[in-house]
């Protein structure tokens, strides 16, 4: 007697057994192959946006002291999304899907969130938008020299895990993003703030560099 063509309900249920055994273990190293390909996009997007900061400088694209030489910008000059401050033109520096959306302060790319702080006459100057007019206290001298950027992740855990931020050294900075457990920084609601990465007890605006070691916000930064 010959048996019938198909499989038994035995052999249905190791199949799905393999097949559930299998997704168990492609699952979780695709979501991590995918959080360390995003944060490697991450810093490389730190660094092109140093370069861009020193070649935005170097041109005095906006010199609001008159004195020749420039000042670093905001995202959405560098992406040509906002009219540069003293110009009545926008130049495209770098890709505008990193520059600020219609009404935020940060940009995203590659499941993270991109926000960079100038030094302000009136406390610290970041973006503001593209849809609204740039509105940023003169405080020319110290915009010659000092800007911040940070990269954190859109979703922690799942589109990235570390955090990341650059200064006008070109110099990027990482920390694990955790404490006590459970991430720091996620999404458009837990952001880190311009002093995030200062030295520990470091309350003046801008007054110290980043640097390796604790910071303001309890973490340990490392240089990569």
């Amino acid at each position: 007697m010959h048996r019938k063509a198909g499989f038994t309900l035995m052999e249905l249920i190791i199949v799905v057994a393999l097949i559930g055994l299998l997704l168990s273990l492609a699952i979780p190293a695709f979501l991590n192959s995918r959080r360390q390909a995003n944060e490697s996009a991450a810093i490389n997007q730190l660094r092109m946006i140093a370069v861009i900061q020193h070649e935005f400088r170097t041109k005095a694209m906006v010199d609001q002291d008159n004195d020749t030489f420039g000042e670093f910008g905001l995202l959405g000059e560098l992406t040509g999304l906002v009219t540069i401050r003293t110009m009545s033109s926008k130049q495209i520096f770098i890709s505008q899907v990193v520059g600020p959306k219609s009404n935020t302060n940060y940009g995203e790319k590659d499941g993270y969130y991109f926000q960079l702080f100038l030094p302000g006459a009136l406390g610290t100057v970041t973006d503001n938008g593209h849809t609204n007019p740039l509105s940023v206290a003169d405080n020319a001298n110290p915009q010659e020299n000092k800007f911040r950027c940070y990269a954190w992740p859109k979703e922690a855990g799942k589109s990235g895990n570390r955090v990341f931020v650059v200064d006008q050294s070109g110099n990027v900075y990482a920390a694990s993003n955790t404490r006590t457990g459970a991430f720091i920084y996620s999404g458009t609601t837990s952001k880190p703030g311009y002093n995030a990465a200062s030295p520990s007890g470091d309350t003046v605006q801008f007054g110290s560099d980043i640097r390796i070691g604790t910071s303001n916000d309890g973490q340990s930064w490392t240089g990569l």
